[in-house]
């Protein structure tokens, strides 16, 4: 684990988004002990040296995005150096910065995927792309920095309207030391929640992304199916199971983002990344141990279609496991459970009793239960 974490240091460093802050952060320092002209200009050729080594080292966007605009920004300030007519007071250097960043994470928040999409340079045969498409999965950056940077832009822009000119003290204060400092905490704040999440990700399953056609497209960790929710396709097995022509359902638990508390069909699972259906199958029925293990019950395959609501979007794998005897289930081991009639369902359905994909299965459940019977 610390081989494969020291190994990582560099792109996890690369892949930090606010990393691309570090010029302007680095501008607002210098500015105190270097003339203002210089200070720009130093901070500009850093920021070029981070793309330069982003795009050399990993050829992804990661800090690419946000050390572009920082270096167009300073670099904007440079070019006012040049011209008598545009005069940026020195102490206001940093306000307009900050304001700067403030409204392009805004816009990066709102408009991602395009924005996004102009800087990608991701190399998929790049062996550290897969780190850097699960890492490089969150809003951190941006949230941060509004909520650090806003009260601080607000409080300042108050106090010059009502209070000018301002006590040297608060002047330092809000001009010299907030500036960098609240965007220093955005910067280390985002690179150790990276790291963290780098941990978490080699202990966490991966699941697919998949297309309507079931082929897979991607991965992701299981944790971002939350945080996602309907932006991408995730392969799910349903497995229903059948005594004669009764159906075991049970309460879904409260964990559930899905349908909690609903009653459904007992068995669910995401599909691994890299796992076959068949295995994913087994894994599913091993895993809660419904069916006694000792019979050899194999569930067939039912039913694929795609499920999607505001909080999930789902390519759905059903299959129904048949068993003729109550005594081949082992439900003591299950909670909130039991075998329902076709006739009991039916009452029920449309009441917001049973889950949403429930409701949708249940006519094709009926088909398969009626075939089973007659060709057993």
């Amino acid at each position: 684990m610390l081989k494969s974490f020291i190994k990582q240091v560099p792109t996890l460093f690369l892949v930090n988004r606010s990393m691309g802050v570090f010029p302007i952060i680095l501008c607002m320092i210098l500015s105190d002990f270097v003339s203002y002209p210089m200070g720009i200009y130093i901070s500009v050729a850093v920021g070029a040296l981070i793309l330069l080594i982003s795009y050399l080292n990993i050829k992804l966007e990661g800090a690419t995005i946000m050390a572009y605009f920082s270096t167009f920004l300073l670099a904007l300030f440079g070019i006012s150096t040049f011209i008598p007519s545009i005069t940026i007071p020195e102490s206001m250097l940093s306000l307009y910065a900050e304001i700067g960043i403030v409204v392009f994470e805004s816009i990066l928040l709102s408009q991602r995927r395009h924005i996004k999409s102009l800087f990608q340079k991701t190399n998929k045969k790049q062996p550290n792309a897969e780190i850097v498409s699960n890492l490089n999965t969150r809003d951190t950056c941006t949230k941060l920095t509004r909520v650090l940077c806003i009260p601080h832009i607000i409080i300042t822009i108050l106090l010059l309207i009502f209070f000018s000119p301002l006590n040297p003290i608060v002047d330092t204060l809000l001009f010299h030391i907030l500036p960098p400092t609240l965007l220093g905490i955005v910067l280390i704040g985002n690179q150790l929640f990276i790291f963290v999440l780098f941990y978490m990700s080699q202990k966490t399953a991966k699941i697919s992304i998949v297309d309507e056609t079931g082929k897979v497209i991607g991965k992701r960790f299981s944790f971002d199916v939350i945080l996602d929710r309907n932006l991408h396709i995730s392969p799910v097995i349903r497995i229903a199971v059948v005594c004669k022509d009764l159906i075991y359902l049970r309460q879904r638990s409260d964990s559930n983002f899905v349908d909690p508390q609903k009653t459904d069909i007992p068995l669910e699972s995401y599909l691994r990344y890299g796992e076959r259906l068949e295995d994913g199958v087994k894994r599913l029925t091993s895993r809660e141990a419904i069916i006694k293990n000792d019979l050899g019950i194999s569930p067939r395959f039912c039913l694929k279609y795609l499920f999607k609501n505001e909080n999930t979007y789902r390519l759905i794998y059903l299959y129904v496991a048949y068993v003729e005897k109550e005594e081949q289930l082992a439900l003591s081991r299950v909670e909130r459970g039991k075998l329902w009639t076709i006739r009991q369902v039916e009452t029920n359905i449309g009441k917001n009793f049973f889950g949403e994909c429930f409701e949708q299965e249940f006519e094709q459940l009926k088909d398969c239960i009626k075939m089973n019977q007659i060709y057993k």
